[in-house]
């Protein structure tokens, strides 16, 4: 005698929730006006780039310029602090050229 069972698959069940979904853009014109009459953020690339320069890790350079971030956040009312992080060596560039 042969025992039957019924056949079962999954069934998935599907449901659309509505959801009415209210964003505030209250603040997007505040941040946009900021951003494009006040924004420091030439300013600030063209000081780490043309005065702290290249800025390997580990290099008195990529300190100055750690410094001078948190300097900056500070000064925009952030509360920032730096982490320590060690680094197997330090790097130094040196020139190339021909001889």
């Amino acid at each position: 005698m042969s025992s039957r069972r019924p056949l079962c698959s999954p069934c998935v069940l599907c449901v659309r929730v509505r959801q009415d979904l209210v964003v505030d853009t209250t603040g997007a014109g505040v941040l946009i006006d900021e951003a494009l009459n006040r924004s420091e953020v030439m300013q600030n690339l063209q000081y780490l780039t043309d005065v702290i320069g290249p800025r390997l890790t580990g290099s008195s350079a990529a300190r100055r310029a750690n410094d001078w971030t948190l300097e900056r956040f500070m000064a925009y009312g952030l509360e920032a602090h730096l982490e320590p992080w060690k680094f197997g060596g330090t790097w130094t560039r040196d020139r190339c050229g021909r001889a």
